[in-house]
């Protein structure tokens, strides 16, 4: 027969055991690492991570003694890791510094401990996944944080050509160095944004920058990513106007188009890149 003592001893190994299965299990999930791809992938994409800790310290540069703290991450954060400064940054137990961006907007610089991998697989959805959402923010607060600041005086009036592509807007505010324009349904403290239209080179979203080529191969790899991505087949009109759909549940509880996404292309040459938000009229 066995004793009291002997069960707690039995319920005590069993107890260290387990334990040490889940830190064996968990130790290998600390730090980010950047897998190879599995096929064909544009190097500038971002990949996706999460954050692995709590209060983790987002600073403007990899150099921690000279960097400032501009913000924190929280546990599961999701961001997106565009660079991996291994040479230029300092390390922390072995693991260098990255650049990203949140899923909110912000930008600034982690250390790849404090990271954890999504998709370890490193397929090419996943990463035109993270190139897409890394740089289409459909909120004007993370359109603001992404361009750092908005130019001007804030709000702007349409032209007559805008007010006719955008319906339902009646004023833009600019972003950055007039990089872009967030176009909003209500000119107040919290702007309403409903569309974005980035006009100048430097802000790379779905892959895409203003002034970079644009030939038939690339238009058709970006349909099938897009269509791989869920959105509807790209349609393209005399303008040079391509453009893709979303379905989704809209406001009067059909099924329909919730977002768009394009681009202008001009002689083979992308004029302008937008993305927007349908309303149910």
């Amino acid at each position: 027969m066995v004793g009291k003592n002997s069960w707690r001893r039995l319920w005590l190994q069993l107890a260290v055991l387990v334990c040490g299965l889940w830190l064996a299990a968990t130790a290998g999930a600390e730090g980010f690492s950047w897998p190879a791809p599995q096929e064909p992938v544009p190097p500038e994409w971002p990949i996706e991570a999460r954050c692995s800790a709590s209060d983790v310290n987002l600073r403007n540069s990899g150099i921690m003694a000279t960097s400032k703290v501009v913000g924190t991450l929280q546990f599961n954060d999701l961001v997106y890791v565009k660079k991996v400064h291994e040479s230029d940054s300092d390390l922390v137990d072995g693991y260098p510094f990255a650049e990203i961006i949140t899923d909110k907007g912000r930008k600034g610089f982690v250390n790849l401990k404090f990271l954890t991998n999504i998709a370890a697989d490193n397929t090419r959805a996943s990463r035109f996944r993270a190139a897409f959402n890394s740089g289409a923010f459909f909120t004007f607060a993370s359109m603001e944080r992404a361009f750092d600041e908005i130019a001007g005086n804030g709000y702007t009036p349409l032209s007559e050509e805008e007010k006719n592509e955008f319906s339902s807007v009646n004023c833009k505010i600019a972003l950055g160095n007039y990089a872009a324009w967030s176009y909003c349904a209500k000119p107040d403290k919290k702007p309403e944004q409903l569309a974005v239209k980035v006009v100048k080179p430097g802000y790379m979203v779905a892959g895409l920058q203003v002034g970079e080529s644009m030939d038939t191969d690339r238009l058709a790899q970006f349909d099938k990513d897009m269509q791989n991505y869920g959105w509807e087949p790209g349609t393209t009109d005399a303008t040079g106007k391509h453009l893709w759909t979303l379905n989704g549940r809209r406001a009067d509880g059909q099924t329909g188009p919730i977002n768009g996404f394009g681009f202008h292309e001009d002689n083979g040459t992308i004029k302008d890149i937008f993305w927007c938000i349908y309303l149910v009229d």
